[in-house]
């Protein structure tokens, strides 16, 4: 029997129906390492899926890219999962877009405004746009959608169309490689275009022909796997003559956290697709999955209290979003596990000590807001006074959430007023989480300005503290190392790769902003509509460029990946020189004897 047929039968190839990707949103980011890249989380989170010997830096301390790695899975006709579908029993091509469309699009101002944006509302019209006086952003009636005039479409830098198959494939060194790299002009043919209007940012007709961007590339593993990188982390500003150097750059000041003309980087996100045949013929591919470059994740094994995951459980139930196969299933109100649903809430806040000021404040040793432990877990849920005291003082302080949005519940939409009491008096430091919010930065009496838990999670951690939850449920599968099943694997990679994320606040965020709470965006739960976005237009918003962002947000923002303050490895062994010092010598400082980080339950990198 020929080996391909053997291998058909053996795994039961002629029952699959279809197939899909996975994950069904892929996360790569960008890092400054020439060769060297990683994989986000797969079927664990980072702390836990990466070796002892694992470093994010090369050995010349340059970050080192994150690789999104997508898988295809065979689901027969009861959308059971038959078997991963790999370069041993099928031939895979792969086909991906990247692109990035910042400088084309409109100025951030915040949440509610990128809503309006995509939303195609009619109040976004008057937005105020990037790079104002290149050409104007149009009205497309046909999609519904805003896009930029073709003028305009000189600031966007698109990679075209890639496609890969086989195994171990890598872009050539030489040009011959660039069929596998994404690589767009920006401000391409800028200075050919008709002029538009007089505006002084218009470039005369000799001036310049574009600047040529790497957005990443493609590859394959071993098993035929897709393998998406972004770009370098470079970031520049461009000018008539070509990138601003030397002097030159003094014209291009970044002088604003999300916009700043002339300005470029090298995130970027698209659709992700794949044509599969078998000895059989060809399988059908339901959907597509999508990519997203953002920047680097700065504290990688420590989870935002937020994540992308959240939000979009949230919007799922609050829509009724399909739950299509291989979809991560959401966890209704109707069962809430202390170890599932809160103890992951616990964790995230109490490990921002380790980043953040105002972490420390509150999550630090000994201090109140502190539930960890073998003896803090079994305060927090015995049914007893002191259990219940510390259940309802925990909850006192969790500001109600005040974005507008669905209700998970019900499905109906929640409008929170700016002048809503409760929500103007929660809007203070004294209420959790005492981080910015989705309007900009934190002042007190103003509740948009304010993190909040999405309503799910809010309302899961209410219902704790009311004492209605199951106190001998288990940890989520993957937060117990516990390996998957293949029935388990598409929705793992989908929720390992979202858990890794921020999913707020959004002015405008990390990775994705606001957009994420618009059931429209969907086909089905947690899967991309590639008929309602294209490529460029989730990472569109993003600021321009990221690190002006990542400047700027300092004190209150994304501590979990844009660490306030860090403890270095030499800080962290004095503190256990001090330590042991104590111990051993009844509180004279002692230097004999080390113990690294690691052996602390460190995870320093």
């Amino acid at each position: 029997m020929p080996r391909m047929k053997q291998q058909r039968n053996e795994q039961g190839l002629e029952r699959i129906a279809y197939a899909k990707i996975f994950p069904s949103i892929g996360i790569a980011r960008v890092g400054d390492s020439e060769s060297e890249f990683f994989f986000g989380p797969e079927f664990f989170p980072s702390v836990s899926e990466k070796p002892e010997e694992h470093r994010y830096r090369d050995v010349e301390g340059r970050i080192k890219r994150q690789a999104a790695r997508f898988r295809l899975y065979g689901f027969d006709a009861y959308d059971q999962v038959v078997c991963e579908l790999t370069a041993k029993n099928a031939v895979i091509t792969w086909t991906a877009h990247l692109a990035n469309k910042k400088a084309a699009w409109f100025a951030f101002d915040g949440a509610a405004k990128a809503a309006e944006q995509f939303a195609f509302a009619d109040a976004a019209k008057h937005h105020v746009l990037r790079n104002n006086g290149i050409g104007t952003i149009v009205v497309n009636e046909a999609s519904r959608r805003f896009e930029a005039d073709d003028k305009r479409k000189t600031l966007e830098i698109d990679g075209g169309l890639k496609s890969v198959s086989g195994v171990n494939r890598l872009p050539a060194p030489d040009v011959q490689g660039d069929e596998l790299r994404f690589k767009g002009m920006f401000k391409r043919r800028l200075g050919q275009a008709p002029s538009g209007g007089g505006d002084n940012q218009t470039l005369p007709a000799e001036a310049y022909d574009g600047h040529e961007v790497y957005l990443g590339e493609l590859r394959t593993d071993d098993e035929g796997r897709l393998i998406v990188l972004g770009g370098h982390g470079l970031s520049q500003p461009v000018g008539p003559k070509g990138p601003a150097e030397g002097d030159d750059r003094l014209n291009y000041w970044i002088t604003n956290y999300a916009n700043n003309d002339h300005w470029y980087d090298d995130t970027s996100d698209g659709p992700v697709s794949a044509a599969v045949k078998t000895e059989s013929g060809e399988i059908e591919v339901r959907g597509g999955a999508w990519v997203v470059v953002g920047p680097p994740d700065f504290a990688p094994d420590l989870t935002n209290l937020v994540t992308l995951y959240d939000v979009m459980e949230e919007v799922t139930l609050a829509a009724h979003l399909p739950l299509g196969a291989g979809a991560p299933e959401p966890r209704s109100l109707d069962r809430v596990g202390f170890h599932h649903d809160i103890e992951p809430v616990l964790h995230r806040a109490n490990s921002l000590r380790w980043v953040s000021p105002l972490g420390l404040r509150g999550h630090g040793y000994a201090k109140p807001g502190v539930l960890e432990g073998a003896q803090g877990l079994s305060q927090a849920v015995e049914d007893s006074e002191s259990g219940r005291a510390i259940r309802e003082r925990f909850v006192q302080t969790l500001r109600l959430p005040n974005y507008n949005g669905l209700d998970p519940e019900t499905g109906q939409p929640v409008v929170i007023a700016d002048d809503d009491p409760v929500a103007v008096a929660q809007a203070t430091a004294s209420f959790m989480p005492p981080l910015s919010g989705d309007e900009g930065d934190r002042v007190v009496g103003i509740p948009k300005r304010w993190l909040t838990l999405t309503r799910l999670q809010h309302r899961r951690v209410h219902k704790w503290g009311k004492g209605d939850f199951d106190p001998n449920d288990s940890q989520p599968p993957h937060l117990n190392n516990m390996p998957p099943t293949l029935h388990e694997q598409p929705a793992r990679l989908t929720r390992c790769a979202l858990e890794a994320t921020c999913g707020g606040a959004f002015f405008p965020g990390i990775e994705m902003t606001v957009i994420v709470r618009d059931p429209s965006l969907y086909t089905e739960a947690f899967r991309i509509d590639h008929g309602c976005v294209s490529a460029g237009d989730v990472t569109k918003y993003m600021a321009c460029p990221w690190q002006a962002d990542f400047y700027e947000c300092r004190d209150s923002w994304w501590p979990a990946q844009r660490p306030d303050e860090t403890v270095t490895d030499e800080a962290f062994q004095e503190t256990v020189y001090k330590f042991q010092g104590r111990a051993e010598t009844g509180g004279r400082q002692d230097r004999r004897g080390t113990v690294s980080p690691r052996a602390m339950g460190s995870r320093s990198r």
